[in-house]
C-alpha cells in the first residue's frame, strides 16, 4: 500500500497542476492573459453587485438590491460602517448573483445593462451617463482611490483591470480620452501587460483643446463653475502621465527589459515637471535612475516611490480642484460601492477557497 503521509495539500498539487498547465504561458499575448486576470472571483461579484444595483425592480434580485444599497449607505457618513448582519446579508446575496457576474467578465458584453452611478448618487452630471462613460469614471476613481497613501477603501487589482478592459477612450468626448488612456496605462502595467500599457501611454497628446474639455467635466462633477481652468487640467493630466509611466517603467523593469522601462523613467520626469515640479523637487529621482543606468540590479518595486511618485501625488493632491474632485458625489459614490463590494469579496472568500485561490494562483503565473 502507498503512504499518503507527506504528501502535498491539495492546493499545493493544484498550484503545481496550474504550473503545468501554466507552461505555455509564454506563449499567450497579453490580451490572452488580460481576459484570464479579468475571469476572477473578484471580478464576478463586483459584477454581480452591479447587476443587483440596477435591477431593483426584479424579484429574483430585489433582495440582493436591497443589500447592496444597505451596505452602501453604512459606509456614508460618520458611522460605524456595516453591521455584521449587513455584511452577512451583503455576501448571501451578491454571492447568489455571481454566476451572471461571471458571464459579464466572459462575454465582455454589458450592452443591456443600466449604469449603476445614477442609482448611486443624485448628482446631476451622471443623470444621464452612457455605459463608456461610466467605465471610465469607475475606472479613473479607483486610479484615484488607490493612489491614495491609506486608501480608505481597498481596490482589487483585477477590479481595476476589468474597468480599464471595458473603457473605450474612442467613445468617450475628448475631456475624458487622454485619462481614460491614462488609467488604462496604469492598470495594464500594474498587471504586467507592458506593451498594452505603453501603447495606452503613446497615445495621449496633451492637447490643449483636449485641457478645456476636460475642465469643463471636471466642473461638471465638482458641481463648481471655474473650479477647474484648463491649465490646471493640463498639469493633472501631465502629473498622471508621469505615474503611469512610473508604472510603465517598473513594468518593463518586472520583465528584465531594461532599456525601455528606463526611457519610461526618462519621460515621467519630464511629465512630473510639465505637472509642476521643479529641478530640485526632482532631483533625487533622477539621481535614482542615473544609478539604475549604471547598476540594474539596483531596481526593486520600491524603486522611485518616494523621489518621484509620492512627490508627484502631493503636488497633484495641492490642487484645491483635485480635492474637490475626490470629495465630489461621483467618486464617492465610486468609493462606496467598491467599499460595499470589497467587504462581500473579502468576507465571502471563505465560501468558495478553491475559487480564490485559483485567482491567486493564476495571478502568480502572470507575474
Amino acid at each position: 500500500m502507498v503512504s499518503l503521509s507527506g504528501m502535498p495539500g491539495p492546493r499545493l498539487l493544484l498550484l503545481a497542476l496550474v504550473t503545468l498547465l501554466g507552461g505555455c504561458h509564454c506563449q499567450q499575448s497579453e490580451a490572452e492573459r488580460l481576459r484570464s486576470r479579468v475571469d476572477s472571483l473578484r471580478v464576478h461579484v463586483y459584477l454581480a453587485a452591479k447587476i443587483a444595483v440596477v435591477e431593483d425592480d426584479d424579484p429574483d434580485t430585489k433582495a440582493a438590491h436591497d443589500a447592496v444599497m444597505a451596505g452602501v449607505a453604512s459606509l456614508k457618513g460618520d458611522g460605524d460602517g456595516m453591521s455584521a448582519a449587513d455584511a452577512t446579508n451583503l455576501v448571501k446575496a451578491v454571492f447568489g448573483l455571481r454566476e451572471r457576474g461571471k458571464a459579464l467578465a466572459q462575454t465582455q458584453d454589458d450592452s443591456k445593462m443600466s449604469p449603476v452611478l445614477p442609482r448611486l448618487t443624485n448628482q446631476a452630471a451622471l443623470k444621464d451617463i452612457d455605459l463608456p462613460t461610466e467605465h471610465a469614471l469607475l475606472l479613473t476613481g479607483m486610479v484615484l482611490l488607490a493612489s491614495q497613501p491609506a486608501a480608505p477603501v481597498p481596490v482589487p487589482k483585477e477590479v481595476m483591470l476589468y474597468e480599464a478592459w471595458m473603457t473605450d477612450p474612442a467613445a468617450l468626448s475628448p475631456g475624458l480620452r487622454d485619462g481614460a488612456h491614462l488609467g488604462r496605462a496604469i492598470a495594464f502595467g500594474d498587471n504586467g501587460l507592458c506593451d498594452m500599457a505603453a501603447a495606452e501611454t503613446a497615445k495621449v497628446d496633451l492637447d490643449e483643446e483636449d485641457a478645456k474639455a476636460m475642465s469643463t467635466f471636471l466642473e461638471s462633477l465638482t458641481g463648481k463653475a471655474g473650479s477647474v481652468g484648463a491649465a490646471e487640467s493640463k498639469r493633472m493630466t501631465a502629473g498622471l502621465h508621469s505615474l503611469a509611466h512610473v508604472t510603465l517603467g517598473k513594468c518593463f523593469l518586472r520583465r528584465g527589459k531594461v532599456e525601455p522601462g528606463l526611457a519610461a523613467f526618462d519621460q515621467a520626469l519630464t511629465s512630473a515637471g510639465d505637472a509642476g515640479l521643479s529641478d530640485d523637487q526632482l532631483a533625487a529621482a533622477r539621481a535614482q535612475i542615473a544609478k539604475l543606468r549604471d547598476d540594474p540590479k539596483a531596481f526593486d518595486d520600491s524603486f522611485l516611490r518616494g523621489p518621484l511618485e509620492e512627490k508627484v501625488l502631493r503636488h497633484l493632491e495641492s490642487a484645491p480642484s483635485l480635492e474637490q474632485l475626490q470629495k465630489s458625489e461621483a467618486v464617492t459614490a465610486v468609493a462606496h460601492f467598491l467599499g460595499a463590494t470589497s467587504r462581500a469579496i473579502d468576507r465571502g472568500r471563505d465560501a468558495l477557497p478553491d475559487a480564490d485561490w485559483l485567482d491567486e494562483a493564476k495571478s502568480r503565473l502572470d507575474r
